[in-house]
């Protein structure tokens, strides 16, 4: 009896044993996912009145208008729309800076003004613009459409209204003198040797009017990138603001060097 209880008591312990055995790991591996992983960069695309206007995303060109839509990274760009013509001043490039977020479709559709120079022989005629004064000449005007007209104005002289060019440009008004009867009311100013006398006066006053504009321009920027510079100590940056500022300062010397050179002009005559 005593060996029974043994052999009896032995088996129930094999056999808790047997179930206390882990069984081995499900090692299956699961099939990957079929489907594609969608990208999160962002896309750019760019439309504008003009064709052949050069898109730069951080100095970098991306293409010639019509773009259809580019893949970009999401983040802090700088966009630079340059005009078919840029190497005309009266057409300075556009300039913008967006944030872009993961998957965003971002469109532009680039318009650039109409940047003119207006100028008068004599000088000092005023412009009206839509009924309005917009200065005396020579001037620098802004404008965006099609089709504009202004009137010249000036004592002792003909009124003239004339329509201005479409996309910019030097618009010369020679004036009317009411005075003058001896060679059908045209202002001695009219004649060709008057105007090639006066073709100095042009020259520096054009190249004023666009160092002024171009120093102007390169200060603007260089301020820019020196907040840049300090809000994240990147030297290439202040290396940047440093070529501007240089830049900017030659353009405010030949500015000022033209303006005494068009003074000299006047009053030498």
């Amino acid at each position: 009896m005593r060996y029974l209880l043994i052999i009896i008591f032995t088996i129930f312990q094999f056999c808790q044993e047997s179930e206390a055995i882990p069984l081995p790991a499900d090692t299956t591996v699961s099939a990957p996912d079929s489907s594609i992983e969608q990208s999160d960069n962002a896309t750019l695309s760019v439309r504008s009145d003009l064709n052949g206007v050069r898109v730069l995303l951080d100095s970098v060109l991306i293409g010639i208008t019509p773009i259809e839509p580019v893949g970009i990274a999401h983040g802090k760009h700088i966009l630079r729309f340059v005009h078919p013509e840029d190497n005309i001043w009266l057409h300075p490039a556009i300039v913008e800076t967006i944030q872009i977020n993961p998957s965003d479709n971002i469109e532009r559709i680039v318009s650039f003004p109409s940047l003119y120079h207006i100028i008068s022989e004599p000088y000092g005629a005023t412009i009206t613009l839509n009924d309005s004064i917009v200065g005396t000449t020579p001037l620098r005007l802004v404008l965006k459409g099609e089709m504009h007209l202004i009137k010249f104005t000036m004592d002792g002289y003909a009124e003239a209204i004339v329509p201005l060019p479409s996309g910019g440009g030097i618009v010369n008004q020679k004036m009317k003198s009411l005075g003058d009867k001896n060679n059908n009311g045209l202002s001695l100013f009219l004649a060709d040797h008057q105007s090639q006398d006066y073709l100095p006066h042009y020259i520096t006053t054009g190249t004023a009017v666009a160092a002024g504009s171009a120093a102007a321009y390169f200060k603007i920027k260089a301020d820019k990138y020196y907040k840049e510079y300090r809000r994240t100590g990147d030297n290439a940056t202040l290396n940047r603001t440093e070529r501007l500022d240089l830049a900017s300062g030659i353009s405010l010397a030949v500015c000022e060097i033209s303006l005494i050179i068009v003074s000299y002009l006047l009053f030498s005559q």
